[in-house]
């Protein structure tokens, strides 16, 4: 139990989150509600992993629920093949609609090449699954997706209603349907329904944004949304409120969780989390109080952090090459660039070639980041890895960092 006085933890994560969890991004929740409301309408949705781009999704989801509406969320990201992600459409949506699904169930027999399964799950809610007679045939799973989409637009036009469907890691289906070829496959699945709103979401910017580029099948053919993090200013005061508001009262401990942690919306609130955790096991909350300031706070929840995920770190850098070894080395102090004569020397780093294939190996594992505003043009991925690697490998190189040690940044 909390001390007398204090709440439970404020800060979520692990989960998307609602209700006084979830801050800002009201313009972008109401854009996506709003696509999810208008029939035919396609809105691609963009942002980095971490920055809360599902909580968006599903706040918006809500809005368009409360509302009278039928919208729900489909998540692409772990599906093995098309038909998968079709009866987790079929799954959503009756979940979503609820009544009357022998309507389309017989929707769905009368396009289908296969077997209309209804059922009841653990909770007594109706079920509805979908097993194609071509299942084996990979080239034919769009068609199973394509049968499902085609019966939930016919129902959606025979009730007068528009269906919202929020496709979560978009990427993954476009990659299952054949990567760029995948991407006219999909716009195939998608253009006819005029009864049916959709909202494709993703976490690779670069690949999706490039969905939209000249000569590519969604060229001008969606309204882009970009998700970026959320405003600093904004947050820093969010988590002094909200930690406040709990019983925990510590100046500047939103701006140290940024600095720390930033700037991805995940890691800040994760860094919260355990700062506040820290907060009632150090006695900030109990008479008689411990004073104690938000960077202090901040900071002892960051080494936490990196302690409690010690053993993946460890097997994570136990399987590197030593040249990406000694970049994420050189990362993690962030004093030079790392071609540098003064990184190649400090670091054993080798040839500027060799250097740069290293940094793309760490890039395509997202162990690195591009941060135009550090000497080495970038930035671990993972605040908490960075802390773990100055914490448990500097010291061979003779350096004695703290665990909080950030690289510097270029002035602007």
């Amino acid at each position: 139990m909390p001390p007398a006085g204090v709440t439970d933890n404020p800060f979520r994560i692990g989960v998307a989150v609602r209700g006084v969890f979830f801050t800002d991004r009201a313009d972008e929740t109401a854009r996506v509600a709003d696509t999810l409301r208008e029939g035919g309408a396609r809105l691609l949705v963009v942002g980095e992993r971490r920055v809360g781009k599902t909580s968006v999704l599903l706040r918006s989801i809500e809005r368009v629920q409360r509302a009278g509406g039928h919208a729900f969320l489909v998540d692409c990201g772990t599906a093995g093949s098309a038909v998968e992600i079709a009866n987790r459409v079929l799954s959503a949506a009756t979940g979503a609609l609820g009544r009357d699904w022998a309507a389309t169930a017989n929707d769905l027999s009368r396009r289908a090449r296969g077997r209309i399964q209804l059922g009841t799950d653990l909770s007594g809610s109706p079920t509805v699954s979908f097993e194609p007679t071509f299942a084996a045939d990979a080239t034919a799973h769009a068609d199973a997706l394509a049968t499902v989409l085609d019966a939930l637009d016919a129902r959606a036009k025979r009730e007068r209603r528009i269906i919202g469907i929020a496709l979560d890691e978009v990427q993954r289906l476009t990659a299952i349907l054949g990567g760029e070829a995948g991407e006219w496959v999909l716009r195939g699945l998608l253009q006819h329904h005029q009864h049916l709103a959709y909202v494709l979401a993703g976490s690779e910017p670069t690949v999706l944004s490039a969905m939209q580029g000249h000569g590519r099948a969604f060229y001008q053919q969606m309204s882009l949304l970009a998700i970026g993090p959320i405003d600093p200013a904004h947050f820093a005061r969010w988590i002094d409120d909200r930690s406040g508001r709990a019983g925990v009262v510590a100046p500047g401990l939103g701006a140290a969780c940024l600095a720390l942690a930033g700037p991805r919306t995940r890691d800040v609130t994760q860094l919260a989390r355990a700062a506040f955790a820290a907060a009632l096991s150090a006695g900030v909350t109990r008479p008689p109080r411990k004073k104690i300031t938000g960077p202090e706070l901040a900071a002892i929840g960051f080494v936490d952090l990196v302690h409690e995920q010690a053993d993946p770190f460890r097997a994570l850098w136990e399987g590197l090459a030593r040249t990406r070894q000694q970049v994420l080395r050189a990362l993690a102090v962030g004093d030079t660039g790392l071609t540098s004569e003064a990184a190649r020397r400090m670091y054993g780093l080798g040839a500027s070639g060799v250097v740069t294939g290293a940094i793309e190996a760490l890039r395509n594992t997202r162990l690195v980041v591009r941060a135009a505003d550090t000497p080495a043009g970038y930035a671990f991925d993972n605040p908490f890895f960075r802390g773990w690697v100055i914490e448990n490998t500097l010291p061979d190189l003779g350096l004695a960092l703290p665990a909080t040690h950030l690289a510097a940044r270029s002035a602007t």
